[in-house]
């Protein structure tokens, strides 16, 4: 095995125990120069095992299966429905709300829905970018679909239309899903462009809350959105 090689699996073996390494960490690690750990961060990234991320490098899962709506719209139902009924509860009259796509934010627009036809909410504002959700919500408030390239897995639009609609938003509550949680990483997604919408809308709001069930923690998936100590519920 040649030194690059060698560097590599040092720098990868680190990524698979941790998930991420930053340029100071591998540089004492390996001991050599900042110039030459770029290398290797560019080299381990060009064969497809790790992902480069602003000063550092990010493990990537060796089967990194593309996220699908209806593949996940059934698992844990129960658990779901229950994250639901509880961040419902933290939506006041006359908010001005983003919601995410995902089944555990489906559970949400359905929770969201009955309060508003109950009369338990009013006045209340909504901003989407899922397609789902419109369907659920359009009867019971004034909802606003946020436009762009249509994902036909995830039931959601993204793109450039999307992010710069949202960066001149703001909103006093906005409800995100998450396709993993690892403390060092943060909240993860499995791609750039919901990572990049989440990442404006979390800038753009007062109050964040990430609704996911527990078979996410302590899982990551390819792309971090945040890192900031959100508050639990």
């Amino acid at each position: 095995m040649g030194k690059v090689a060698a560097q590599q699996n040092i720098i990868f073996e680190w990524l698979q125990r941790k998930g991420q390494i930053s340029l100071h960490e591998a540089i004492e690690l390996l001991g050599v120069s900042e110039s030459t750990v770029r290398r290797l961060f560019i080299g381990l990234e060009k064969n497809g095992r790790a992902l480069r991320t602003y000063g550092g490098l990010q493990y990537i899962p060796d089967r990194q299966i593309e996220y699908s709506y209806d593949a996940v719209e059934s698992r844990n139902v129960d658990k779901k429905q229950a994250i639901a009924s509880c961040a419902v509860s933290f939506v006041e009259n006359g908010a001005t709300i983003y919601m995410d796509s995902g089944s555990t934010l489906s559970q949400f627009g359905g929770a969201l829905a009955s309060r508003l036809e109950n009369g338990k909410l009013s006045n209340i504002t909504i901003f989407t970018n899922s397609l789902i959700n419109l369907h659920r919500l359009q009867k019971y408030g004034k909802i606003l679909l946020i436009g762009g390239e249509f994902r036909e897995n995830r039931k959601d639009f993204c793109g450039y239309l999307a992010e710069e609609t949202l960066q001149n938003l703001h909103f006093s509550q906005c409800f995100l899903g998450s396709d993993g949680f690892n403390p060092s990483l943060g909240f993860t997604t499995t791609d750039f462009f919901t990572a990049r919408l989440n990442e404006i809308v979390l800038n753009n709001s007062l109050e964040s809350y990430v609704l996911m069930d527990s078979t996410k923690f302590s899982t990551s998936a390819i792309v971090s959105y945040t890192k900031k100590n959100l508050q639990g519920r």
